[in-house]
């Protein structure tokens, strides 16, 4: 299958509605959210004040869209950036879009970011262990099971270090 083209843009306040959207599919929230679902109205000033913060005003947060209609899919990106390490979220939270590569295309620009432009040794996720369909995903590309000792009990940190990008996908990304 060849991988979609996609573009990262940034985050902007225009786009909290359909993040709100995202967050309120139940779908979406199973698959990206620890805890039981808990839908939020746009109204909620502290789920303003986060994507205001959390959101906006991270330089490495995006929201992925398809060039041509400039489709918003989903978001991708980086949180706790320091000491060369990062840790990485990804929604694609059209769930129509779902298993089409929208994903893998926006991870591997991510993951050239990181291990290119900002110097990452290691980057990782954390993924709820009853998501076996995201989990599969890190795994094919080439992400590694951490020990779990310090993970909470509903979640697995998978990562990947600079060599193996190096080694297996820095190619792919060029």
């Amino acid at each position: 299958m060849q991988m979609p083209q996609i573009t990262l843009r940034p985050m902007r306040e225009s786009d909290f509605p359909l993040v709100v959207a995202w967050l309120n599919n139940p779908e979406v929230w199973a698959a990206t959210v620890i805890g039981a679902f808990q839908p939020t109205a746009a109204t909620d000033p502290d789920l303003r004040q986060w994507f205001s913060g959390k959101m906006v005003k991270n330089p490495f947060a995006f929201m992925i869209e398809r060039p041509l209609d400039h489709q918003p899919l989903g978001t991708v990106g980086f949180k706790g950036v320091e000491k060369g390490k990062a840790e990485i979220e990804i929604t694609i939270g059209d769930v129509h879009e779902w298993g089409k590569g929208y994903g893998r295309a926006a991870l591997l620009e991510l993951l050239k970011l990181g291990f290119g432009e900002l110097g990452l040794n290691r980057i990782v996720a954390k993924v709820m262990k009853t998501n076996q369909r995201a989990l599969a995903f890190y795994m094919r590309l080439g992400f590694v099971a951490a020990a779990q000792a310090n993970v909470q009990s509903n979640l697995t940190e998978v990562f990947m270090d600079r060599s193996n990008y190096e080694m297996n996908l820095s190619a792919e990304v060029r």
